[in-house]
């Protein structure tokens, strides 16, 4: 799809509306100078070939949760790894595991009917 447009002098804006959009705001977080990182990191994201399925590979502090917003999440049908909460965010609990510096842990968010 392409939008052509005429640009003139000034304040010039272009105003997509977007219906069903879904998306997970994330954002890094670089730890205080010389210390480790404690945050939760995305790994890898990849949807299923009937785009139905979301499937995020997460690695985090074992026993650590963490919890970020998620964009229309009236969207979701239902969330295996996670908890969708009633405030629409995404919460990860990170299984517990003593001699593991970081552990990997999928969350996979399905659309739909559930």
């Amino acid at each position: 799809m392409s939008v052509r447009f005429p640009v003139y002098g000034g304040v010039n804006s272009v105003v997509i509306r977007v219906k069903n959009d879904f998306g997970l705001p994330l954002s890094n977080q670089l730890p205080a100078l010389g210390s480790t990182s404690r945050a939760l990191r995305v790994i890898s994201s990849s949807w299923n070939s009937a785009r139905n399925q979301l499937t995020v590979e997460v690695s985090g502090v074992p026993g650590a949760d963490d919890e970020f917003g998620v964009w229309n999440p009236g969207q979701v049908s239902s969330v295996a790894g996670a908890v969708l909460t009633k405030q629409g965010n995404l919460r990860i609990e990170m299984p517990t595991e003593k001699d593991a510096d970081y552990l990997h842990h999928t969350v996979v968010i399905h659309f739909g009917t559930p």
